[in-house]
């Protein structure tokens, strides 16, 4: 990981794949934790989220913090970011070493509605098995979440 350059997209983007070619696992932590998804996440870099999620990342690892990648991504408004995570299956659900879910370090209301939401679809499909019946019934809902991602990309 050290050697990834991050102060851009493309050459993170670059040196991931390079990495991939090496076999590297791209979901290695630093010292603190930090994977290159944490890094992406922060930084908006679209591209690169895709590229680390489609070489199946762990999507919830978390920093010393115990923030995760989307902790990062709503604490620093990266509606697009959160929207691929929440693609992926990231929990967001998951409590940081300060005891805040990614909905409560979000500084937007649009996103913190959005994480909220997430949460509890989240919890819906972890406690149950969703009859046919349910899933119609939540399909306004998520109608409704459709139109709230959209405005966070």
């Amino acid at each position: 990981m050290d050697n990834v350059r991050v102060f851009k997209q493309q050459a993170m983007l670059d040196d991931c794949q390079k990495l991939l070619g090496q076999k590297y696992k791209l979901d290695k932590a630093d010292k603190y934790g930090i994977t290159l998804l944490h890094i992406a996440a922060t930084k908006s870099y679209e591209k690169v989220v895709r590229l680390l999620i489609n070489n199946s990342v762990n999507v919830d690892a978390i920093d010393e913090t115990g923030a995760t990648a989307l902790h990062l991504a709503a604490k620093h408004s990266q509606g697009l970011i959160i929207k691929l995570l929440l693609d992926a299956e990231a929990n967001p659900c998951l409590i940081d070493k300060f005891g805040r879910k990614p909905s409560e370090v979000a500084r937007e209301t649009v996103i913190r509605l959005a994480l909220i939401r997430a949460e509890e679809k989240y919890k819906r499909y972890e406690q149950s098995e969703d009859s046919l019946e349910e899933d119609q019934e939540n399909s306004q809902t998520e109608d409704d979440d459709k139109r709230l991602f959209t405005i966070l990309e």
